[in-house]
């Protein structure tokens, strides 16, 4: 198929296009055509890269308005993620850890470097076929001495295999020519936040062409990235190694109209998943399975496994859009990222920002039952099934949580690592976002509804929602002058109300976890009594506890203006806070709002 071939295989409403470079979209692209396992995350940095563009740059990233925060960045941001592969920032406590680049493929011709920002570039489209979750990049390189070349640019990781990479580049001479040298590599001098997370590193050279970097994160975990490059051209190799980059490099010759095949396989083995002492043996044996066998044919496989998940999950929307947008293209753009980002590991799930970024740590909020979960439920339950599990796995951190704060049962963290540990460095949302603890098991009532899934309910979910209502009856507080029960010093949903009290939110499910107690216990009760008592045992529950549980539910505050029949967000709502003069204050609608005033 020629290059003009494949364009022409575009389909609108499937892939996401970038019909023109722009340096400053880079790393906006970096993230939309992100490609992903549900295991390990890679940002869709350029292969070649840019000049001034080094990724060790270091900086402290400073705990603050999240609003309005800037992160220090160059052109590009590389990304690979590992969930639970960890470690230690000096201000952010917990979280993901960006792992050595692997992608690296620079080419030159007659010396002269490909550079997207310099080179003389025509024809250019880069595009992600969701469909298949492969990206493409196409276009002509016009040298300084004339030559003219076509290049296409593959690459696609494959769910089944789920720490491999594979990249192709096709060169065509269109015009002249000319000598080639292509040089791949592995670079592990990149950073975390700023912040270098690796205790140890080193790149070395494993034969066979076979390049890789090993790293020890400053929590202890080992990484081995290995990579292998082939070449259709020559089977001539040379090793360059630098002190946190090393290179295989592969010269040849081309002459007009010939073509040129480069294959690079990479694979990335944590000892989370494998055994530490054989990472660098089963990194080198993932790359020869996939070197030794054709490309269309690993391609094939990868686009049957999308095939059957997008069987379950397609969602068609005939709209009447207006100029330049696409109501398809956009809802199977979200729908592509929740495949790509989750995995059937429970103690692996999607950060807010889906793992293409460090920004959120790769922590796990409620975003996960309140808005991803719903999708999963509904077109992909066994993936569903990993939030609840996840959280039954951290329901001892979620102990933890309540004892440090003096709380009976257990409350969940705003941001948690995959311990079940607090990593949200900032007091306003760990101490006072609450409602986190109570959409957990809206999140695990909402699978069970859908699901029917007896054995987790019974085996996982009782404990859990017992547990977080026993956190409930010491969170609420009486008050002389009210009936009932509060909620006091909360930060609700919206996070421009940061200290309230009775958000209507935070309240209402609380009441919901308080109440499910009850339904749940006598479902257990008829249904599996013996599981019913082997849980009473554990965790020391008695039936008593119900009627507490009942009677603050009742009396649970929800702030209403019974006449105009309004839910207030929270107590005074409507009295407490100040008309803000927004017109006046907010002076270039460019720039955030927070930038002219001192609070959000």
């Amino acid at each position: 198929m020629s290059f003009c071939d494949i364009k022409r295989t575009i389909d609108k409403n499937w892939c996401v296009v970038e019909e023109k470079f722009d340096i400053n979209k880079v790393r906006h692209y970096e993230s939309v055509f992100a490609l992903g396992t549900g295991y390990m995350t890679t940002r869709a940095s350029f292969e070649e890269g840019f000049e001034d563009d080094e990724q060790n740059m270091e900086y402290d990233r400073i705990p603050g308005n999240v609003s309005l925060e800037v992160i220090p960045s160059k052109k590009s941001k590389w990304g690979t993620f590992i969930q639970l592969v960890q470690g230690r920032h000096p201000f952010w406590r917990v979280g993901i850890v960006n792992l050595p680049y692997y992608l690296g493929l620079v080419i030159y011709v007659d010396g002269e470097k490909l550079d997207m920002e310099k080179s003389r570039i025509s024809g250019y489209c880069r595009w992600l076929d969701m469909k298949t979750a492969t990206l493409y990049r196409v276009f002509t390189w016009e040298t300084r001495n004339g030559k003219k070349l076509e290049l296409m640019f593959k690459r696609f990781m494959d769910p089944e295999q789920k720490f491999v990479c594979v990249q192709q580049v096709l060169i065509k001479m269109i015009s002249g020519n000319a000598d080639i040298e292509v040089k791949s590599y592995i670079d592990n001098d990149v950073r975390t936040n700023g912040f270098d997370k690796y205790k140890s590193r080193c790149v070395s050279y494993a034969g066979n062409n076979i390049i890789y970097s090993d790293i020890t994160t400053n929590l202890g975990g080992r990484v081995v990235t290995t990579s292998k490059m082939i070449n259709t051209r020559t089977d001539d190799f040379t090793i360059e190694k630098e002190d946190r980059r090393i290179y295989s490099t592969s010269c040849f010759r081309l002459n007009e109209n010939e073509e040129a095949g480069i294959v690079k396989i990479s694979a990335v083995t944590a000892d989370v998943y494998f055994k530490k002492e054989m990472l660098i043996d089963k990194g080198i044996e993932l790359v020869n399975a996939n070197i030794g066998t054709d490309v269309e044919k690993l391609h094939i496989a990868h686009k049957n496994y999308w095939a059957k998940k997008w069987e379950a999950s397609d969602i068609i929307i005939e709209a009447n859009d207006s100029e330049g947008y696409n109501s398809q293209l956009a809802i199977r753009q979200s729908i592509y990222h929740l495949l790509r980002a989750r995995s059937g590991d429970y103690r692996a799930l999607n950060c807010a920002k889906g793992t293409t970024s460090e920004a959120y740590l790769g922590s796990v909020c409620w975003d996960m039952e309140i808005f991803f979960q719903p999708f999963y439920i509904y077109t992909q339950p066994e993936l569903a099934k990993m939030a609840p599990m996840y959280r039954y796995h951290i329901l001892d951190g979620a102990r933890r949580s309540a004892a440090s704060m003096n709380y009976k049962g257990a409350r969940y963290p705003w941001q948690t690592d995959f311990k079940g540990d607090e990593v949200c460095p900032m007091f306003e949302y760990a101490d006072h976002e609450i409602h986190i603890t109570a959409d957990v098991v809206v999140g695990i009532w909402h699978y069970f509804l859908n699901t029917n899934d007896k054995d987790y309910l019974y085996n996982y979910g009782l404990e859990i929602i017992i547990e977080t209502a026993r956190y409930w009856t010491d969170r609420v507080d009486k008050i002389e002058s009210r009936p009932g029960y509060q909620i006091l010093g909360v930060m609700g949903p919206d996070e421009y109300k940061p200290i309230t009290n009775n958000n209507a939110y935070t309240n209402f499910v609380a009441r919901f976890n308080l109440e499910l107690v009850e339904k749940v216990v006598n479902m257990i009760k008829a249904d599996a009594p013996e599981i019913y008592e082997k849980v009473c045992k554990k965790i020391s529950f008695s039936e008593d506890e119900i009627k507490t549980f009942n009677e603050i539910a009742r009396g649970l505050s929800i702030p209403m203006d019974k006449e105009r029949n309004i839910v207030w967000q929270c107590d005074d709502f409507d009295t407490a806070y100040a008309t803000i003069d927004i017109e006046g204050l907010w002076k270039d609608k460019d720039q955030l709002f927070g930038k002219f005033t001192t609070q959000e």
